[in-house]
């Protein structure tokens, strides 16, 4: 496998978790979801989100 110069690598470890979901898929997803599990699904993005801008953060600071 050649790869174009300056392109990253495939990051294999993360291409499952995402996988694009059709738009309409989802609002039937959260349509069918109960008020607890929508609040769970928002907690652990909220969680996730977080988690993924400290990380930048962190690789900035070691860059500075």
């Amino acid at each position: 496998m050649v790869r174009a110069p300056g392109s990253h690598p495939p990051n294999i470890k993360n291409r499952s978790s995402k996988q694009l979901i059709p738009l309409t898929k989802m609002k039937s997803i959260f349509r069918s979801m109960s008020n607890e599990a929508l609040a769970n699904y928002k907690c652990d993005e909220a969680r996730a989100e977080i988690h993924r801008r400290e990380k930048k953060n962190i690789k900035k600071n070691i860059i500075k």
